[in-house]
This record gives C-alpha cells, structure tokens and sequence, in this order.
C-alpha cells in the first residue's frame, strides 16, 4: 500500500491543513497507527509511544558489515521479515564544521570600541582544527527490550 506523494501534494489547501498539525496531533496519530495493519508503521508507532527508542552507536569509522549483519539476525528472532530489516538496522554519516573562516566573518566588539575579527580577538579560532570537516558514522538498531 505505497502512495507516491509529491510536492505538488502539498500545495494550497492541503499545505495548509498541514501546517496547522501539532504535537498532540502526531501523537493521536501514533496511538492510533500501533494497531494499523502495515507492520512498519505499526511497530515504529508502537515503539514512539512506549519510548523505546532505537539504540544509536557513534564511532570514528564506518561500521564493519558483520556488525550490521549481527543486528539484523538479532531481528530474526523476532520474526522480522528480512525486507523490514533496513527500517529497522541503517548506518550513515553525520559531520560538523564547527567554525568555517570562509562564511560570514564573525566581528568582535572591543571594550576600545574598535571591531576586530574572532581569529585576531582569540587565536583559539585560528585553529586548523576548528575549521576541519568532523565525520561520525552511526549505526541505528532496536534494542532487544522493544523487538516484542
């Protein structure tokens, strides 16, 4: 039961209609869903309102495969079929920047009254560090207490 929806979906009235949704509205939503046939959107519902969570492990490195594997026959157990497995097991990437000198630069007040530039007011900003790309990869799973 797949409905492609596209962008032209979401325009005039029905943007509007969607904009007015709230919090107390998407948790109706999700009361009702953990009883819906679908069993992904059942079972993600389920999980949200009982707050069980999907467990994130973050590291340096890309996770090895067999770790990936270990999660998913984990899912077996449960009866899982094995094309659910992706919404419930991913991995991916996550990066910070946490200051980039080519922006906007940042100006400083002076107690002189003068501007000066964050890297000449403090040379912590003049740090290479500061500017690197900082890449993290995730591993998304169901811990063993939400799977029943």
């Amino acid at each position: 039961m797949s409905q492609n929806i596209t962008k032209s979906d979401f325009s005039g009235d029905s943007l509007e209609k969607f904009l007015t949704l709230d919090d107390s509205d998407i948790i109706q939503g999700l009361k009702t869903w953990q009883y819906h046939d679908d069993f992904i959107l059942s079972k993600m519902s389920k999980m949200l309102i009982e707050r069980n969570l999907l467990k994130i492990k973050i590291q340096t490195d890309p996770f090895d495969p067999s770790e990936v594997d270990l999660k998913n026959e984990l899912l077996k157990d449960y009866s899982f079929k094995e094309s659910d497995y992706q919404n419930f097991v991913f991995t991916g990437s996550i990066s910070n920047q946490t200051y980039v000198p080519l922006d906007k630069e940042i100006l400083i007040l002076l107690k002189n009254g003068k501007l000066t530039s964050l890297q000449e007011a403090n040379p912590f900003f003049s740090s290479n560090e500061l500017s690197q790309i900082q890449v993290k990869y995730y591993l998304c799973y169901p811990r063993n207490t939400n799977l029943s």
